[in-house]
């Protein structure tokens, strides 16, 4: 004989739904929990972090914000502006003293070459603070002489822009004097004003023969 068989209310769940049975048993423990006592209204539902940030997100800019931000590149166009102008104002500066520099050197440099080159203190024939006229080596003429704001050399403009032009005759003992044979040395002072830029020469030529 056999002996009794015990049988219980429960059936076997089979291996591969034990945990989807697990999982609804939990679901339900929760639902238990988190269901109201006496009729109290239930709470509304935590809204997610992430959903509050795509509903940001997807909104757009505010006019505050708009505001904000042509504000501050009204302010940062304005400072490079200020710079760039201030480069450009500079460099205009640079090129105007370059220019003045570049005229007042060459004038000087010609008429230094040029006084250099006289034969003698004999043959200088013209003297004054704004006019010299003498022979060279190679028997030519040569003569400046002041015009307004210009340098002409030969009745050729040498330079512009002249403000102040003199010239001091001396002798061998370094005095002023107004006699040409006797002038040995012929001090040049010179002022150039361009765009509102101011340069001045000054310079000591020897007539030849002479240090």
């Amino acid at each position: 004989m056999h002996p009794p068989t015990h049988q219980t209310g429960f059936t076997a769940i089979p291996a591969k739904k034990r945990g989807k049975a697990s999982l609804f048993l939990c679901c339900a423990k929760a639902t238990l929990l988190l269901a109201p006592k006496g009729g109290e209204p239930r709470s509304p539902p935590l809204e997610s972090p992430i959903a509050k940030c795509s509903a940001g997100t997807a909104a757009g800019f505010t006019l505050i914000e708009l505001i904000m931000t042509i504000l501050i590149l009204a302010i940062i166009s304005t400072v490079i502006s200020k710079f760039l102008i201030q480069v450009y104002q500079s460099f205009i500066v640079s090129q105007n003293i370059a220019e003045t520099d570049w005229s007042g050197l060459i004038t000087l440099d010609r008429l230094t070459n040029d006084i250099h080159n006289i034969r003698s203190a004999d043959s200088i024939t013209t003297i004054s603070s704004q006019q010299l006229s003498a022979t060279s080596m190679d028997g030519s003429t040569v003569q400046y002489q002041v015009s307004g704001s210009t340098l002409l050399r030969n009745g050729i403009v040498l330079a512009s822009g002249l403000q102040n032009f003199s010239l001091t005759y001396k002798d061998e003992d370094n005095n002023v004097t107004t006699t040409p044979a006797l002038i040995r040395y012929i001090a040049i002072s010179a002022t150039f004003t361009q765009n509102n830029i101011t340069s001045s020469f000054t310079t000591l030529a020897g007539t030849r023969g002479m240090p």
